[in-house]
């Protein structure tokens, strides 16, 4: 079990010139005030709560046959609670008292509306459960088996509810230290934000987007009140594997010879709920009275100004109800993926001798056959807002393939401490399941001429990424004390996975199928239009170099004992440049002259450094870490919302720690560690797709103190 919880305070006012008057009415002069333009104050409140539990029964009547069970769950409730109060000002300041070039304190007029108090709760309650049976047995003299069956599951509910109070009444802020990052602030009448019979939750104009298209609201504007969205995924992998090994003895090359099967299948299923909330009538006049569980949250933003508030559930509250919208985006991210993959698999180990020099290892290939199927909404829907879904359900497509792929890993030993390695094959790695989604959207644009029928879906007949590779390296062994390697390594992409888009994609068979019908020319371009998805591509490649070592300072010098330093160095270079995908969400249309970017999660230079201190007890180090730019996916930088690309900008963390453990007597195990992490205060950078700074978030350095007993 653990329990955190951690509070912020956050300040997002924007400023613009203001004009103030005195307390006679007197122009004083227009300044620049960090929020004349408007107030955006909040108090986060993080929870972070973990319960779990491991439980692992193993059986072994005899020497020939071993049985364990293993059952594994965990239940996390994280959730981050925000109140804040957000609106305009309208740049005139009454009352005001400058020094300087500093409006020192003053006072707005805020008209009913101008100011929202958000109730917001954004929160994930994961279920994790794991359950697996593995059997080995012996038998003959030479042979042995093991049958392993496990089944996975992991159930995410995330969500990000929030509801937007008012009142209907004039009113009067004012505010003193105007110089400070924060203000102090208070309202004419301070009850009206706290009294839930002045303040309440109602529409905020023009924020749906959406009007009413039947009944009896038909062309009126849907109000907003509130908002809810977020998806639920449920994980589910079961597996089966069956292995076999059989000693062949050292009359040659191979000693040993190993064989099975692995079947996996997993399905995953993503629901997304979306939609305003709206009061009873569903009109903009509706006000709904704040819960009875409601409270006054005190000092928001450490502005002073105090509001009511309450935390949203997903069964959220009286008088309220969700009205689901449905858009190219939101029907984009409700989908299911089911895979079933069959691998066998031979390998010997080869343990031999060639020109007098001893190699050890393995040479081996494995078949992997995919079936792959996903899910999801194809419609003739665009970006307009509309309030039914305007597909007719989940539709499904797949695909079935073989790879064939051979691996060989050899170890030379050239003696005296000196190793040579050598491996190549061919691997693969999986496609991200959004990219695999069977969803489409295509309407036609009539807002340019000629009309232009616009689409995105995604591709469940992706394939993985495949590269054959070769990597080679050199260590040096100095007994047991230090080594040292170098390291390089070359891939040839075979497939690797992009997004597309083609400007001249003809939708005919996409159109029949979700009734699409589109304008002729010379008025549109029929059903020639510009289509987004993700494809394989294939030809360029990743190659690098790779130094590590490690060396006990008194190998220098007796003094130095205990003292000593490991480090690795790494540089990449690839060959393959995507198109700019910075910022894009797989149904954004990909730029086609908007530059290049290099392959995700590669960054060219990583290092390491760490110097050491173990002797009699005592242990101590400090690390040093950095990686160059790269590009990177960011998930859930909005809940519900897609892993983006962004670029990230060079990191160094530095960490450091110090303890001690008893080594004998009757505290032997007693143990006590320091520690500190990001002491450096790194600050965390993330650009856009045109290289503006999209982000810089300062990550604050963090120590603890740790006790722990080990059982002798």
């Amino acid at each position: 079990h653990s329990k955190s919880d951690s509070n912020q305070l956050v300040n997002g006012s924007w400023g613009s010139n203001a004009s103030v008057t005195d307390s006679n009415g007197a122009s004083l002069g227009t300044f620049n005030v960090p929020f004349a333009g408007g107030l955006g104050f909040e108090n986060d409140h993080n929870h972070d709560k973990r319960d779990g539990g491991a439980l692992i029964l193993n059986f072994k009547p005899n020497d020939s046959f071993t049985s364990e069970l293993d059952a594994y769950y965990a239940k996390l409730k994280i959730s981050t609670k925000k109140a804040a109060l957000k609106g305009g000002t309208n740049g005139t300041i009454t009352n005001g008292v400058v020094s300087g070039t500093t409006v020192q304190s003053g006072t707005f007029t805020m008209q009913p509306g101008d100011f929202t108090a958000y109730s917001e709760n954004i929160f994930d309650d994961d279920t994790i459960k794991s359950v697996g049976w593995k059997n080995s047995v012996k038998f003959a003299d030479a042979w042995s088996a093991s049958l392993d069956l496990s089944h996975n599951s992991a159930e995410r509910v995330e969500r990000d509810i929030e509801a937007y109070g008012e009142v209907t009444t004039a009113d009067t802020l004012s505010f003193t230290n105007g110089g400070a990052t924060v203000p102090s602030f208070t309202f004419g009448n301070p009850l009206n934000y706290t009294d839930p019979t002045k303040i309440m939750i109602q529409n905020k104009d023009g924020w749906s987007g959406a009007t009413y298209q039947t009944g009896p609201l038909a062309g009126q504007q849907v109000p907003q009140a509130g908002y809810d969205k977020g998806p639920t995924v449920t994980d589910k992998l079961d597996a089966f594997r069956l292995d076999f090994a059989h000693q062949l003895g050292h009359e040659s090359a191979f000693t040993d010879l190993q064989f099975g099967l692995n079947y996996t299948k997993r399905s995953k299923n993503r629901l997304t709920d979306e939609g305003v909330l709206i009061g009873p009538n569903g009109v903009i006049t509706d006000r709904i009275p704040y819960p009875s569980n409601a409270y006054v949250e005190p000092n928001v933003g450490g502005t002073g100004l105090n509001i009511l508030t309450f935390d949203p559930q997903v069964s959220l509250w009286p008088g309220v109800t969700l009205l689901r919208k449905y858009n190219d985006d939101i029907l984009s991210k409700t989908w299911t993926v089911d895979e079933k993959v069959t691998t066998g698999y031979v390998k010997f180990t080869v343990d031999t001798r060639w020109v007098n020099v001893p190699v050890h290892g393995n040479v081996g290939v494995q078949v992997v056959n995919t079936d792959q199927s996903s899910g999801g909404y194809r419609a003739d829907v665009g970006a307009s807002v509309t309030l039914t879904n305007p597909a007719i359900g989940l539709s499904s497509d797949g695909i079935k393939y073989t790879d064939f792929l051979p691996s060989v890993n050899l170890t030379g030993d050239l003696g005296n401490g000196k190793l040579l390695r050598f491996a190549a094959g061919i691997q693969l790695a999986r496609p991200n399941l959004t990219d695999m989604r069977n969803s489409l959207a295509a309407s036609e644009n009539r807002t340019i001429t000629p009309y232009v029928e616009i689409g995105s879906s995604g591709n469940p007949r992706l394939k993985p990424f495949k590269a054959d590779t070769i990597d080679l390296s050199f260590e040096k062994y100095f007994q047991t004390k230090a080594y040292f390697s170098a390291a390089i390594f070359y891939k040839r992409l075979q497939s690797y996975i992009t997004p597309l888009t083609n400007v001249a994609y003809d939708f005919t068979a996409y159109n029949t199928a979700i009734g699409l019908v589109t304008t002729s020319p010379p008025v549109g371009s029929g059903p020639i239009g510009i289509y987004t998805t993700t494809v394989n591509g294939s030809g360029g490649n990743v190659r690098g170099i790779e130094l590590a070592g490690s060396l006990p300072l008194n190998m220098l010098a007796d003094w130095l004992e205990g003292f000593g330093l490991t480090g690795s160095y790494s540089s990449t270079l690839s060959s393959v440049a995507l198109p700019n995908l910075i910022g894009l969400n797989p149904s954004q249309r990909v730029p086609l002259n908007g530059g290049t970017m290099s392959l995700p999660g590669l960054s060219h230079i990583n290092e390491k450094l760490v110097f050491y201190y173990e002797r009699a007890g005592f242990s101590a180090f400090v690390a040093d870490n950095y990686r160059s730019t790269y590009v990177g996916s960011v998930t859930n930088s909005t809940v519900g919302g897609y892993p983006t690309l962004v670029g990230i900008a060079p990191q160094q963390w530095i960490s450091a720690q110090v303890g001690y453990e008893v080594p004998s007597g009757r505290l032997k195990g007693l143990g006590f560690r320091f520690e500190g992490n990001n002491l450096n205060k790194p600050v965390y950078k993330e650009y856009k797709f045109d290289g503006s700074l999209n982000t810089a978030v300062q990550t604050g350095a963090t120590y603890a103190f740790k006790v722990h007993y080990k059982f002798q």
